[in-house]
């Protein structure tokens, strides 16, 4: 909804002619004189590839086995006798 009135996005037919790119000067030129009736900007989407699929299957049934050790941390790691610390000053 925009002010009150129902709006419908749709994508660009493949049928509609595009035009070669603009650079951003020829965008504020047809801007001065009314001339933009639309403007699309397209970006690139990064699909996230499942690492696992091209390792060999006894190594994934390995990771499957042992995920616990993959994960990433959830808290800080218990404390020990050696535990190392760097002493920071006051405010620091």
């Amino acid at each position: 909804m925009h002010h009150q009135e129902k709006i419908k996005l749709q994508g660009i037919l493949p049928q509609a002619a595009m035009g070669p790119p603009i650079s951003p000067l020829q965008l504020q030129a047809l801007n001065k004189i009314d001339s933009i009736l639309f403007v699309v900007q397209l970006n690139a989407v990064v699909v996230p590839v499942d690492n696992h699929s091209s390792l060999p299957a006894d190594l994934q049934n390995l990771l499957q086995q042992f995920e616990h050790v993959f994960a990433p941390p959830s808290d800080m790691p218990p404390s020990r006798i050696g535990d190392h610390k760097i002493p920071l000053l006051e405010g620091a």
